[in-house]
């Protein structure tokens, strides 16, 4: 059964390096997908203000200002980047690839996300390593 392995962990811990490193360690028997460079693409597709979902009346759009309430808005979108890493993972899985995938789900919406992750990518071998390089 071909494996996923997940790193979650706050920006800027090594977690690209970790997954880097996993992938030269297993004899290239592991892609690297990275939420950063999905998130990029993402930016080249739809503009900054584009909006997938109404938030709550006092809910800032902005996510520098979020201010601890939940931002509707935020999820949708991180929602729809996530998917298209998890379809790219699937795909590669399907193909019988295995996967290393360096994410960071954090905020009010991180454990939504976490199941979101993990029901999409049901019937794999998933590892996920969470807040590992937190301090």
């Amino acid at each position: 059964m071909n494996q996923v392995i997940i790193i979650n962990g706050p920006s800027c811990v090594g977690k690209t390096t970790i997954a880097k490193e996993i992938c030269k360690q297993s004899n290239n028997k592991f892609i690297h997908l990275q939420i950063d460079q999905v998130g990029a693409f993402y930016s080249t597709i739809f503009p900054t203000e584009f909006k997938f979902a109404e938030n709550e009346a006092g809910t800032e759009n902005n996510d520098d200002r979020l201010k601890g309430r939940f931002n509707n808005n935020r999820l949708a979108r991180r929602k729809i980047v996530a998917l298209i890493l998890l379809t790219t993972a699937k795909a590669l899985l399907d193909k019988n690839f295995n996967i290393v995938i360096d994410t960071a789900l954090d905020g009010l919406d991180a454990q939504e996300l976490a199941k979101f992750y993990l029901k999409y990518l049901n019937g794999y071998k998933i590892t996920f390593l969470r807040n590992l390089l937190s301090g």
